[in-house]
């Protein structure tokens, strides 16, 4: 079957999005502010796809906290930032997801500390950088005000955070951005993504019924994070109609396709 990343992605987003009114748009407008920076600072196109999909569906691993949680993450100084290992340690569920699984899991990774990690031989993504950006942008644009009398301030902070939250070259490459307009007024629309280009290398994929497999276990994953009565439950049903399958005769495809329904059976939840 031929399907884009992104839609994918967006699906994810947009599920995201259902759980509390204070939290809808938010991985939307991390990603068009991610993907502005990113443009700025010239990233090839298969780099601002993999930094507009890590966006969508960034706090993930926050599905498992209650509202009240998931809401203070929105505070500009938040110190609650085991979400990003948990998003990382959900997405490699899936082979479709472990390029931006790496983004995702240091996206509130401040720049000073990046040398800690560099010392010991490993190498941040210059995405997860931006991506944490992005996101602290993003919190900062209160919705119920005219967003372009928030500039200066949103700018002011960002900057005074350069060279230790947030990379310098980054916070020079907002502040291009900053200086125009329309960046803004996309940042507050509905649906800001829906302005970008989407790069080349979102061309449609061919995914097998073993992709999707996959897809469908993260999704069941994000379904009984909902509650602690249903945290196998998903599994469990797939698990049990995938055997029943096999035993009433069905091909192996069929059976496959039997465990991805038990893996979604309750995605209207």
């Amino acid at each position: 079957m031929d399907v884009c990343k992104l839609d994918i992605l967006k699906a994810f987003s947009h599920s995201f999005d259902l759980l509390s009114p204070t939290l809808v748009g938010h991985h939307e407008q991390v990603a068009y502010i991610a993907v502005r920076i990113g443009e700025e600072m010239g990233l090839e196109p298969h780099d601002l796809l993999d930094l507009q999909m890590a966006a969508l569906i960034h706090d993930v691993g926050a599905l498992q906290l209650n509202i009240d949680e998931r809401v203070k993450l929105l505070d500009f100084e938040t110190e609650n930032i085991d979400h990003a290992e948990s998003g990382f340690q959900l997405l490699q569920i899936s082979g479709f997801f472990e390029k931006i699984a790496v983004i995702v899991r240091h996206h509130h990774l401040h720049w000073k500390d990046d040398k800690k990690l560099k010392d010991r031989g490993y190498k941040v993504p210059l995405n997860s950088h931006i991506l944490h950006l992005a996101d602290r942008v993003a919190v900062m644009v209160n919705r119920k005000r005219e967003v372009l009398s928030q500039v200066e301030h949103i700018r002011a902070k960002i900057v005074a955070q350069s060279g230790r939250q947030f990379q310098p070259e980054l916070v020079a490459a907002f502040q291009a951005l900053a200086a125009r307009e329309y960046f803004w007024l996309d940042t507050v629309r509905t649906s800001p993504i829906d302005v970008l280009v989407d790069p080349p290398s979102c061309a449609e994929v061919q995914l097998s019924s073993t992709d999707f497999l996959g897809l469908s276990e993260v999704f069941a994953q994000l379904i009984d994070f909902r509650s602690n009565f249903t945290a196998t439950h998903s599994a469990g049903v797939a698990a049990v109609a995938e055997k029943l399958a096999e035993l009433a005769g069905f091909s192996t495809e069929e059976c496959r396709h039997m465990r991805i329904a038990g893996n979604l059976h309750d995605l209207g939840k």
